[in-house]
């Protein structure tokens, strides 16, 4: 399986949001690492895949474009 395309925004995202202590390459990494998933979203048209530790992998055209957390989701 190709790994997920990650945009340089969601790495930071990622590095900012989810593990301080990430470089982007180990970001974008941690993020690949959901690729099955993301690859089932793309498929069923969903545009985010949201992971156990509540943080949000948001989806556009098939790519990784930013990583949200639950507080600042908008219900």
């Amino acid at each position: 399986m190709t790994p997920a395309y990650v945009t340089l925004h969601a790495a930071e995202r990622w590095c900012e949001r989810v593990d301080r202590n990430a470089s982007l390459a180990d970001a974008i990494e941690a993020i690949q690492a959901h690729t099955p998933a993301i690859a089932t979203a793309v498929r069923f048209g969903c545009h985010c895949v949201r992971l156990g530790t509540g943080y949000k992998l948001v989806l556009r055209e098939g790519k990784v474009v930013t990583v949200m957390r639950r507080k600042d989701m908008v219900v």
